[in-house]
């Protein structure tokens, strides 16, 4: 089984406490479309949740209105609910996810904690109806808790439909309707139409061979509720772990595998894109690598493109989601 990259140089969107952070307009922006989502949580590696208002653009604030340190002093994985709590795991304590309620800052105490037991907390997110869905690093396998667990916690069931050899997975993501989307490298997106009743096999698997030689669908994973379209990071047809800094945009209910043309997101030119989000018209992105940055880029400006907007000052990604 592949080894995962050290978790202090893992996916995702991270903005460090002390550096200055700025958005860089390159490009002007629109209006919005669509903007449901009121606000960008960004889990900073060295610790703490960094909470930024989405303003009408579609593109976060320059500056956070809140940040929540608490037990956070490494935080890799982020989920937002309905209700706007927060779900993180950490790896100072890589076994527990924590909950947190809506607005929370400075050293606010979890409202709720579970422990995985032995096993390593990764990725995670939660549906509309509370069930959490953890990635458990050692079993390479999704875990399903049921809404309100706490304390030494045993999952309702796992999901594990793919190889555990010479694979990773790379991006667990529920949509509004409760769709499940697991990300498993070389092998593709796993969806799961209703992953609460049908998860012994997945409803499809999404992936696609570009011109290039390049995979699609393979990587960190955004949905679009409003065109039902997924974005997917692509990777060359080499053992890497990441993603390359291209996004490729896929049906969502596998009618068909043609892909639209790649954005060419060439701001991230030493590393792999980590984590993903749709923001009314943009595609918010991190990066790994050199620039290690968050960037915005126009989710249906096909072809090579600069970011719109961009937040420096980033030097370990970890996760971005989007929520109340």
């Amino acid at each position: 089984m592949l080894t995962r990259c050290p978790r202090s140089a893992l996916v995702g969107i991270t903005v460090i406490a002390m550096a200055t952070l700025f958005i860089g307009f390159i490009a002007s922006a629109g209006l919005a479309e669509n903007t449901p989502s009121k606000h960008m949580y960004v889990a900073n590696y060295t610790g703490g949740v960094y909470r930024y208002p989405i303003e009408t653009s579609g593109l976060p604030a320059p500056r956070p209105d809140l940040v929540l340190t608490s037990v956070l002093k490494s935080p890799d994985g982020l989920a937002v609910d309905s209700r706007g709590d927060l779900f993180a795991t950490d790896s100072d304590n890589p076994s527990m996810v924590y909950e947190f309620p809506f607005g929370a800052s400075g050293n606010a105490s979890p409202s709720r904690e579970f422990s995985i037991g032995t096993d390593i907390a990764y990725y995670l997110d939660v549906d509309r109806n509370g069930y959490i869905y953890v990635e458990d690093l050692n079993a390479l396998a999704i875990d399903v808790f049921a809404p309100g667990v706490s304390g030494n916690a045993k999952p309702l069931f796992q999901i594990i439909n793919w190889p555990t050899q010479r694979t990773i997975i790379n991006d667990v993501t529920v949509d509004s309707q409760g769709r499940l989307f697991v990300s498993v490298r070389l092998l593709g997106i796993f969806v799961y139409d209703h992953p609460l009743q049908s998860w012994k096999q997945p409803s499809r698997v999404l992936h696609e061979q570009l011109p290039s030689g390049y995979l699609a669908g393979y990587g960190p994973t955004a949905i679009d509720d409003s065109t039902s379209s997924v974005y997917s990071s692509s990777f060359p047809q080499i053992k890497q772990p990441w993603g390359r800094g291209d996004f490729a945009k896929m049906n969502i209910d596998g009618r068909t595998e043609k892909t639209d043309p790649q954005i060419f997101t060439r701001d991230c030119y030493y590393g792999g894109l980590y984590s993903a989000a749709i923001s009314g018209p943009y595609i918010l992105t991190s990066c790994n690598g050199a620039p290690s940055d968050v960037f915005a880029y126009r989710k249906d400006a096909f072809g090579r493109q600069r970011a719109v907007a961009a937040i420096g000052g980033v030097q370990s990604p970890t996760v971005v989601r989007l929520g109340p």
